[in-house]
């Protein structure tokens, strides 16, 4: 099997395209800025943060990927914390506990994608937050 599987019949569906610097900011958390884009099974977030702000320690039923694109962040996963750099990734399982503070001098700017196992109440804020105009997913247009 190659990389670039043909594997069974290939979607007429339409890509969806965005620019992050176009998607609409989410204040869900003091100090931390969501830019989701999304679909019915995955999420990816681009987040940024204000200097020191915390990402509460918490827990979902996705596994999640974040990524660090710039700045520094000490996050925890379960037992587990490290300072994260640019270019430094985490695979965090379903369920375990997670969470960080933003570098007081180099707040980062981060990627955390999760593929959707349920209707999560997160996305049910998303999609509340997308409905007030405050944002709107990527790929539908204003109303």
């Amino acid at each position: 099997m190659s990389y670039f599987d043909q594997a069974g019949d290939a979607s007429t569906e339409p890509g969806r395209w965005a620019s992050v610097s176009a998607l609409a900011p989410l204040h869900l958390v003091p100090g931390i800025e969501f830019r989701p884009v999304s679909t019915e099974t995955v999420m990816t977030n681009f987040v940024a943060f204000e200097p020191n702000a915390p990402a509460a320690m918490h827990h979902h039923i996705e596994q999640q990927i974040a990524i660090v694109l710039s700045g520094e962040l000490t996050f925890t996963v379960g037992e587990e914390t490290r300072v994260m750099h640019e270019g430094d990734c985490v695979v965090i399982p379903p369920h375990v506990p997670h969470g960080g503070v933003a570098d007081p001098r180099d707040a980062p700017r981060s990627t955390s994608s999760r593929r959707r196992a349920r209707a999560s109440s997160k996305r049910c804020r998303l999609s509340r937050a997308a409905r007030s105009g405050r944002g709107r997913p990527c790929g539908t247009r204003p109303a």
